[in-house]
């Protein structure tokens, strides 16, 4: 299988994990936070998107 062809896999079962949790987030904001941590925790990189996103998040309050 192509990096392509792992990519569009890996992004599909991303959506379908979004899918099954959506309905317990009563908000499409929340819905997108979890997204972005899903992805960020899946993702086979150092760079922490979702961590710098919730603390951004946190500090602005």
């Amino acid at each position: 299988m192509t990096h392509a062809g792992e990519a569009h896999r890996w992004a599909d079962q991303l959506d379908n994990l979004v899918a099954r949790i959506a309905p317990r987030f009563g908000h499409i904001e929340s819905r997108r936070y979890a997204r972005a941590y899903l992805q960020d925790l899946l993702s086979p990189r150092d760079f922490s998107y979702s961590a710098i996103l919730l603390y951004g998040r946190r500090g602005g309050e």
